[in-house]
């Protein structure tokens, strides 16, 4: 009997069943009117069903009755889904009965692809230099066998370099020794195969280079490739050819902007916007600018070491000076990389950064380089890893696996130990979590409303402080957009809104806080998170506390401080982090700025700034505020500021 029942009420639609269960019509037509059905009532909000549904009993019934009206439909998917498998099974064993032959496995590759260079022996530098692609040479990508041993691939790269045992360039081969060197510029002297050098070096490309020193008799003249320092490798901004050789001379001055970086040198220092220089100096360079076309040059003392997309080099012996060269541009990139490859002690390491004409920057780094890379570091990581507006979350990248964010966590870790850098951007619940620290869901709710746009922002505030007042349409399409799953009501908008941000900010970053965790265990105890986001805001009051000037200071300088302070209220943020960058290298408010004063007018007169001494010489003749604003305005948004010495 009870089983008729069960299957006569299977038969009644939701509105039939409700009337046995003595609902008013009233409160049917109610939720007729909310388009309230089976599928929504298996996922209503306690609170929010019993407006429609008061009685408990009633309720449990009917959401009983929901899910078994529901079970069939999804059954019956089910049942065809495992039909259409059986199906595609039946006619794969059919296609293999009737053919009785097994296909065989695709068969391995029996090749590899490795990387040949050229090298030769330079007799005005005392060292062996790559060779460009224009004079014969260039890195040349190909694929040789697995069984192929270092004689095997010294011969191939002879015919390659060589062809007809003769180089247009160079002459015959008869006229210079010969040899194979590997990645590490040493000469290759194993017994290995290919396969096998892979799998002991671990490394993504093998490169090798061909060697060649000319005999004491016969032979060209060495065509003069590079003109690098003793100490430093050529620069090659390009992985298929090497770039021509720019003069060593530094660009010529200008009075756009002054920036200097260095170590107890008094003199001044022209700082220009370089891109005319550009234009004028070095159209012949290639401009191949893609990050995977870059190639660093990681080196101490006494080791130089190369960092490419597609090949690592062994690190061994790092002395205690280190120094990385990164490209002006390629910075979020390359510093991952070598992150990445590399043990860096970011304490002792030393920058040089390469202009996109392929100079390096006249600086010395003691402070003021490396705050500018973490600058420029940060920027990009906020433009391509993370979203949000005043507050930014870290998302998943299809390209960034567990070393990637390792590598960004060794980075932060880092430019805090050394500079008390920290990406204030980020909102702090997210670095709470690395942490394992509690999160309060106040701390919570108001870090993911400073995470949405304005807009959204103002909207889920009005619906947070008086319900009544928000539009509701409004309010619907912010829900929407984050995928919420009850209906916004007076009652239940805290808990929704929570329950939104631990996804957005929380769940959608768990596996980021998992690779930070580990890295950044070792400064938790040491960082306060609300007054470390507190003092290194680029607040007013937080900027003006960084400049100080001295105290028997005359009425003229008196005034162009008083000028400084009144152009650092009236900026905004973006420009007062534009300004901190300028002066330190970094754009936060974590540095302490000297304010000297100087002689200087007409096109000469420009602010100066010294990075690694923290010091700001300002001209001492702008005559109004207005002159001074528009020089400093200038300055500040073009944002091209080169770190020169002379």
């Amino acid at each position: 009997m009870g089983e008729e029942n069960c299957l006569e009420q299977m038969n009644l639609s939701l509105e039939e069943f409700l009337k046995t269960r003595g609902l008013s019509n009233d409160e049917i037509e109610n939720m007729k009117l909310e388009n309230i059905d089976e599928a929504t009532i298996q996922v209503m909000d306690e609170e929010v069903f019993k407006k429609y549904i008061p009685r408990l009993g009633d309720r449990i019934a009917v959401k009983n009755f929901c899910q078994k009206k529901l079970l069939p439909k999804k059954n019956g998917l089910i049942e065809k889904l495992r039909q259409k498998m059986a199906a595609r099974n039946a006619r794969s064993d059919n296609k293999g009965a009737s053919s009785h032959v097994l296909e065989p496995k695709k068969h391995r590759k029996t090749t590899r692809a490795i990387e040949l260079g050229f090298m030769a022996f330079n007799d005005t530098t005392k060292q062996l230099t790559q060779v460009r692609l224009n004079k014969g040479g260039g890195t040349r990508k190909v694929d040789v066998d697995r069984t192929s041993k270092n004689t095997d691939i010294l011969e191939f790269a002879k015919k390659l370099f060589f062809p007809n045992n003769i180089s247009k360039t160079f002459g015959p081969i008869e006229n210079f020794t010969i040899s194979l060197l590997d990645f590490c510029k040493s000469p290759v002297d194993t017994d290995l195969t290919v396969e096998e050098m892979y799998n002991e070096t671990k490394v993504n490309k093998l490169r090798f280079y061909l060697s060649v020193v000319k005999c004491k008799e016969g032979g060209n003249d060495l065509p003069l490739v590079d003109d690098s320092s003793e100490n430093e490798m050529v620069f090659d901004l390009c992985d298929d050819f090497e770039n021509d050789i720019v003069s060593n001379q530094p660009p010529q001055p200008s009075t756009v902007a002054y920036r200097e970086d260095d170590i107890n040198q008094p003199s001044t220092s022209n700082i220009s916007g370089y891109l005319a220089s550009f234009i004028e100096e070095d159209l012949d360079l290639p401009l191949h600018n893609s990050p995977d076309n870059f190639l660093n040059t990681f080196s101490a003392t006494d080791n130089i070491f190369e960092v490419t997309q597609t090949s690592t080099a062994i690190v061994e012996n790092i002395l205690s000076s280190e120094k990385l060269v990164l490209h002006r541009g390629q910075i979020f990139q390359e510093l991952i990389e070598a992150t990445k490859n590399y043990d860096l002690h970011f304490n002792s390491l030393q920058i040089e950064v390469i202009l996109p004409n392929g100079r390096p920057e006249l600086a010395e780094d003691v402070g003021g380089v490396f705050r500018d890379v973490l600058s420029e570091f940060w920027t990009t990581f906020y433009e391509n890893c993370t979203e949000g507006t005043d507050y930014k979350v870290p998302i998943i990248r299809h390209d960034f696996g567990i070393k990637e964010w390792e590598a960004v966590a060794k980075i932060l870790v880092g430019g805090y130990r050394k500079e008390k850098y920290f990406p204030i951007r980020i909102a702090p619940v997210f670095f709470k979590q690395c942490f394992k620290e509690i999160v309060n869901k106040v701390e919570l709710v108001d870090n993911f409303l400073n995470y949405v746009s304005e807009s959204d922002k103002n909207v889920l505030s009005n619906a947070l402080n008086d319900f009544q007042s928000v539009d509701l349409d409004d309010l619907y399409s912010v829900c929407t957009l984050f995928k919420a799953k009850w209906v916004p009501s007076k009652e239940n908008i805290r808990s929704l809104i929570e329950q939104i941000a631990e996804q957005e900010i929380l769940q959608r970053s768990a596996f980021i806080v998992q690779c930070f965790t580990q890295e950044l265990f070792s400064i938790a105890r040491s960082v306060n998170l609300d007054e470390l986001y507190k003092s290194l805001s680029p607040s007013v009051k937080n900027v003006i506390s960084c400049f100080e000037k001295k105290v028997n200071s005359s009425d003229v300088e008196n005034q162009m401080f008083a000028f400084l302070l009144k152009y650092i209220k009236e900026s905004d943020e973006k420009t007062r982090c534009a300004l901190l960058r300028f002066c330190t290298g970094s754009n936060l408010a974590n540095q302490k700025i000297n304010v000297d004063f100087i002689e200087s007018d007409g096109f000469a007169r420009v602010p100066i700034a010294h990075t690694c001494n923290k010091l700001l010489q300002l001209p001492k003749s702008y005559k109004s505020f207005v002159e001074f604003r528009s020089e400093f305005n200038a300055l500040l948004i073009s944002g091209v500021w080169v770190m020169d010495i002379i």
